[in-house]
């Protein structure tokens, strides 16, 4: 989890093991979005890691859960190679992403309206689900002959720019960005 932003979502007057406030008593006024494969790595790429503890370290944020689907997962299937966002970087993957995320923004938006505060998570370094770190590099070609080199750069994956999209068309903002560490990347 970033450090900067991991006390911004702390609230001094809620108990954050039962997800109540201690003051009335009344569910905790937050919900996380978070990555499919913060609460399920056997989404993630083969050979990956996952983000270590991510899930309870999130939960005791808040227990109020939203999460997104793994774009990666369904747009390549489980037997798919790491990729970065250059790779990602076509129209019908940010088609399929802004499709895929429409229907977690409707909910966002309901429970919005209700006066949640929003706390996106992110997978950091990930091309699809990176909120603040994100991957870049490999130019293509022959898998024999793939260059390995990439790097990561400040920025969003593509998945989480299409919800930001969405949900900044809906006039939502995001209380905080949290975003676990990878392992692996």
């Amino acid at each position: 989890m970033n450090k900067e932003n991991e006390g911004s979502v702390s609230n001094d007057n809620t108990d954050t093991n039962d997800n109540t406030s201690t003051i009335n008593n009344t569910p905790r006024r937050d919900i996380l979005i978070v990555p499919h494969c913060i609460l399920n790595p056997l989404t993630r790429v083969n050979g990956l890691g996952y983000a270590r503890n991510a899930a309870q370290r999130l939960l005791q944020i808040s227990k109020n859960i939203i999460q997104l689907p793994c774009p990666e997962l369904l747009y390549f299937g489980d037997k798919r190679w790491e990729v970065t966002q250059d790779q990602l970087e076509i129209p019908n993957y940010r088609r399929f992403c802004r499709k895929l995320a429409r229907p977690y923004a409707d909910t966002i938006a309901i429970l919005h309206k209700q006066g949640l505060t929003i706390h996106l998570t992110g997978i950091s370094k990930s091309p699809s689900c990176a909120v603040n770190v994100t991957t870049i590099g490999y130019r293509g070609g022959l898998i024999k002959n793939a260059n390995p080199e990439h790097e990561h750069v400040m920025g969003n994956g593509i998945f989480t720019q299409e919800l930001l999209k969405l949900l900044g068309e809906m006039e939502i903002e995001t209380e905080t960005e949290i975003e676990c560490e990878d392992v692996s990347i």
